[in-house]
């Protein structure tokens, strides 16, 4: 599953700002075409470009050019140079990519890559609060701002071909346009949901609900707990091996390792979810309990309780371990299934 969505604005809107905050969660991945650009300028075919048509490819040299001259042709002539790499640029980088797209791209609808979107969102600012912004980066001068400003499409035509309209003016509080942008995002998002343990050693209790989990979620994190308090029997890097190897059948898993608390770990992740597996009451108690600390700590983030199968109800990591040392081959792989 993936959903593209393309934020932009004229300069000094906010967008940079709102992309940063958008990106903490780690299932939001971002291209950025101004970067692209500054990777272009070391093409060759593209610099050839820049010296046939301004007599330098030097960024620094076209920006005093364009600021002298003051004329807007110039950035409608190196916008045409760059506008059909970068999209080739993006079609490739977002080859094989899942989950939410941002494309961050100050010319979306001026090089057509809204085309490319399933949602826009247009950040508008009057032209004085967006100069004011901008005023402390030594790069941008008010010449600059007012050329690339009289060069972008103005707020009002990009308004009518977006999907949504976020106005980011100096009386409307930044954190509030935050959250706007991620109720926008949220139906987009994937269902995440993250599976701790010591999985010391892996069984098939675990992997019954690790399957079940990743039947329900569109991304599981199944997360190895390392404690350096507790004598493991396997190595962190064996017991993920362990694990690749009996789910290598479900394309929506990631195994990741924590060592700080679960909740930490979830949030790194995007999880919106924690699964448990409850083989009995006592688990049951337990889980309720440790499910209404999490809850209080973080509302966002909700407990799932996954009942073992019955046929897995008294298999445990503990009776697997002691199997596990006590086996004569040495071999993890041959008594942590309980094969056999």
């Amino acid at each position: 599953m993936r959903t593209i969505i393309g934020i932009t604005g004229k300069i000094g809107a906010g967008k940079t700002t709102l992309i940063k905050h958008l990106c903490v969660n780690p299932n939001i991945q971002v291209f950025d075409c101004d970067n692209a650009v500054v990777a272009l300028y070391e093409d060759p075919h593209i610099r050839k470009q820049l010296n046939n048509k301004f007599k330098s490819a030097d960024r620094d040299t076209l920006r005093e050019l364009f600021v002298k001259q003051q004329n807007t042709i110039h950035l409608h002539d190196i916008n045409k140079i760059f506008a059909r790499p970068i999209y080739d640029l993006f079609i490739q980088w977002v080859r094989g990519r899942q989950g939410v797209i941002l494309i961050d791209a100050p010319m979306l609808f001026e090089n057509d890559l809204d085309g490319l979107c399933d949602v826009t969102i247009q950040l508008s600012a009057s032209a004085p609060v967006r100069l004011a912004r901008i005023e402390d980066r030594s790069e941008k001068t008010s010449e600059l701002f007012a050329l690339i400003d009289a060069h972008q499409w103005s707020d009002a035509r990009r308004e009518q071909l977006s999907d949504f309209v976020l106005y980011t003016n100096a009386n409307i509080p930044f954190n509030r346009t935050v959250e706007l942008a991620n109720e926008i995002l949220a139906p987009h998002l994937p269902k995440v949901a993250i599976y701790a343990g010591s999985f010391d050693p892996v069984t098939k209790g675990h992997v019954d609900i690790i399957e079940k989990s990743a039947a329900m979620f569109d991304i599981l994190y199944v997360a190895v707990g390392i404690n350096e308090q507790k004598t493991h029997s396997l190595t962190s890097k064996t017991r993920m091996e362990l694990i690749e190897t009996e789910t290598n059948h479900l394309p929506n898993i990631n195994i990741v390792c924590y060592s700080d608390v679960l909740l930490a770990a979830a949030r790194r992740c995007g999880a919106s979810y924690i699964v448990r597996g409850i083989r009995n009451e006592a688990d049951v108690i337990n889980e309720m309990s440790m499910s209404g600390i999490h809850n209080a700590a973080d509302p966002s983030i909700q407990t799932i309780l996954i009942p073992a199968d019955p046929k897995y109800q008294y298999v445990s990591s503990s009776a697997a371990k002691v199997l596990l040392t006590s086996h004569t081959s040495n071999d993890p792989k041959g008594v942590v299934m309980f094969r056999g």
